[in-house]
């Protein structure tokens, strides 16, 4: 989704009766008029923009309004929600260092403004800092900034060979996550000691970055991609695809402002910084986004004594792999530095498999990566030259060729085709023009025509006898249906431009919002907040359950304890029928509402 654009602090002004302007923002003695000229805004706005008039007004503010308002500008385009935020809200919205905006289901938003951010980034990153100093806390070595780039390359070609597939929830199926898992630099349930990014968050992010840039395509049974999309995002430098990952996961986090992490680190110094010092409501989606940031080696992050610390990465992005990073064995056994660029990774996978991933990657040559790879259109000269490149035995170079003319010697095609019974009317059709300018002549030594109704079984019988029939496919020739996406829809936030019309925030918002006691169909997103919302403030939830494996459709009231925000998306609750908890799939919840009283 697309993140709303912020006001700039003129348009703001803009949007402001002339009472208000003269009543909050003319000094006292000035002349009040109906009608508010378009030089007197930018008068107002070069006077309330100087560097003297900011540092006042943030001076002014209460320590955790002045704190609230370093995170909502830290957050970007979708601000602070305002909710949990009765005792400071007057007096930041009054500060007009920030605006209210409204979303889609009325509830509140505070937002900074666009052209304040450079200005205020010194005046309110200290607030944000919370020294840990002394902190021993080790990071691992295994800092490769494009390792999550690695990690989606084995994610879309375990896409590409059909294996993500889906279960009935609609969410990966353990034996299509199974494969992967075994490749990633983030293992199973636990987390790694170099990264606090767990395996399910990271295929979560890594699956939603394809889908979004269009590399891989989601159908209700699986993921899937082709070798010309692959490829085209490979070519590549590792250096732009991690600066495209990196937007992405910023923008799914929250849409943070990474400038500011740049000054709170200047801050701190050499000390690290605990997510503590953000304000409390925000403590959970901090962690979250941490946690990405540190996958993608932006930052790093440990976790001590249950608290997250963190600091920005200064170090320089590591090239490209270097020579030497693929190692072809006489065995046919391949190790692969963890070093090795995505582009490399991939076409690997052209020639082998890997089987595990430690410190290094380990995979095999096999027969059946290159008649999949020469099945997709890779050509054979290409995988010969890769072969070369790596420095690849003899024994091996000489097999795969022996693979690739086996592969050559026969596939079953579909089509139209002029077939030519009389020598005479061959040499005819060739030599004439207009012929060869609309068909081609097979070169074949034989043409078999396949009886109706028994490809499957011509299939079989020809597999059985050593063959794979498969035609290669040039990349404009994938037969796989690109799955148009949908059109990015942009978050709706509308700015309130009646300051006394937001003091009833909390009593609109329950009443009338998403966190109401309505049953009322949400997006994901948004019902995943109305659950955290309940957990935070203790109270009940209401919602129409579509039915899982161990759960029955109805209607469910439920206390909410936990909620898994991982690829799972489980809600463990009490049921308050027989005061036992049970487990809701998120994505099976049609309408849900919040019970306050």
């Amino acid at each position: 989704m697309k993140r709303a654009q912020t006001l700039q602090f003129r348009d703001y002004l803009q949007g402001l009766s002339p009472d208000t302007l003269f009543e909050y923002l003319v000094e006292e003695g000035g002349e009040r008029r109906r009608i508010v000229s378009k030089s007197l805004v930018e008068e107002i706005a070069r006077d309330f923009t100087s560097e003297e008039a900011l540092a006042r007004r943030v001076e002014n503010l209460s320590e955790e309004a002045r704190r609230v308002c370093a995170m909502t500008y830290l957050l970007g385009a979708g601000g602070m929600v305002a909710h949990g935020l009765d005792s400071i809200y007057r007096e930041l919205v009054d500060s007009f260092l920030v605006y209210a905006a409204r979303d889609r289901n009325d509830g509140r938003h505070l937002i900074g403004f666009a052209d304040l951010v450079t200005p205020l980034r010194k005046l309110l990153a200290p607030s944000l800092v919370r020294r840990v100093e002394g902190q021993n806390a080790s990071v691992s070595s295994f800092a490769v900034n494009h390792r999550a780039l690695n990690d989606f390359v084995i994610i879309a070609t375990a896409a590409l060979e059909d294996r993500l597939r889906k279960n009935r929830n609609g969410n990966l199926s353990k034996g299509g996550l199974s494969g992967p898992a075994k490749l990633m630099s983030v293992r199973g349930g636990r987390r790694q000691p170099h990264s606090l990014c767990g395996l399910p968050q990271a295929v979560s992010l890594l699956l939603a970055y394809g889908v979004e840039r269009g590399i891989l395509s989601e159908s209700p049974e699986c993921y899937g991609t082709t070798h010309a999309r692959l490829a085209s995002w490979v070519a590549r430098s590792s250096a732009e695809l991690y600066d495209d990952l990196a937007d992405f996961v910023i923008e799914r986090t929250g849409g943070w402002r990474t400038s500011f992490f740049e000054e709170m680190q200047a801050v701190a110094g050499d000390d690290w910084l605990s997510c503590e010092a953000f304000p409390p409501t925000c403590l959970q989606p901090a962690a979250t986004a941490l946690r990405c940031l540190d996958y993608i080696r932006m930052i790093d992050a440990v976790e001590v004594n249950g608290r997250i610390v963190w600091r920005l990465r200064t170090q320089e992005a590591e090239k490209d792999v270097q020579p030497g990073a693929v190692t072809v064995m006489p065995d046919f056994s391949v190790i692969i530095a963890r070093e090795a660029s995505p582009s490399e990774l991939y076409a690997f996978s052209w020639l082998g498999t890997l089987g595990s991933f430690d410190q290094i990657y380990k995979g095999k040559v096999d027969r059946a990566a290159v008649n999949n790879a020469l099945s997709r259109g890779v050509e054979s000269a290409t995988l010969q030259e890769l072969l070369r490149r790596w420095h690849a035995p003899e024994n091996v170079v000489a097999t795969v060729a022996e693979w690739i003319r086996g592969y050559d010697r026969l596939c079953v095609r579909s089509g139209d085709f002029v077939i030519s019974y009389d020598e005479k009317v061959t040499k005819q059709l060739v030599s004439y023009e207009p012929i060869r300018a609309v068909a081609e002549p097979l070169g074949a030594d034989a043409v078999f025509v396949i009886r109706e109704g028994m490809r499957e079984k011509a299939w079989r019988v020809l597999a059985e006898m050593g063959f794979d029939p498969r035609s290669p496919r040039s990349e404009g020739e994938a037969n796989e249906v690109e799955k148009e996406g949908a059109a990015e829809r942009e978050e709706k936030l509308e700015p309130l431009f009646e300051l006394d019309a937001s003091s009833d925030t909390e009593v609109s918002r329950i009443r009338h919002g998403k966190y109401s006691a309505d049953l009322k169909e949400l997006e994901l997103n948004e019902m995943l907040h109305v659950i955290e919302y309940a957990i935070l403030m203790g109270y009940e939830l209401r919602f129409e359950y579509a039915g899982s494996p161990h759960v029955r459709r109805g209607r469910y009231s439920v206390k909410p304890v936990a909620v898994d925000t991982s690829d799972a998306m489980c809600l463990e609750a009490i049921w308050e029928k027989t005061r036992r908890r049970k487990k809701f799939f998120v994505r099976k919840i049609e309408k849900i509402g919040v019970v306050t009283a």
